[in-house]
């Protein structure tokens, strides 16, 4: 859940860099307890194949997010487009809509780091 928060966090905020940061570490920690639920039987080889697979999948999108967001220059909402494609700002948003909608979607399999 927390690294859902991030990921809406950042996606509303105007200083993104910082909270997609935070979601690229708390997803590296949700990957350890992914394997260490399975390690201890928390969890099937199928369970964890799924989760695997969709945590894998939000790495990527955090990850791309994360490189877009160091490409865009200073003014991102005053670039515009060249030829027809999608803005790095309207594909920064997609991904950020895609890492939410996969993250609500395993979000019973994500566990709290909070004691």
């Amino acid at each position: 859940m927390h690294l859902l928060r991030l990921v809406i966090k950042a996606n509303y905020s105007l200083t993104k860099a910082a909270f997609i940061s935070e979601a690229v570490v708390e997803y590296e920690v949700q990957r350890v307890f992914l394997r260490l639920a399975f390690e201890h039987k928390l969890l099937s080889p199928r369970q964890f194949a799924y989760g695997s697979a969709k945590l894998d999948e939000i790495g990527r999108l955090l990850r791309g997010w994360q490189a877009n967001r160091q490409k865009i220059q200073p003014f991102p909402l005053e670039r515009k487009s060249l030829g027809g494609g999608i803005s790095k700002r309207q594909r920064a948003v997609f991904l950020a809509g895609r890492a939410t909608a996969l993250l609500a979607q395993v979000s019973g399999l994500s566990f709290s780091t909070s004691c």
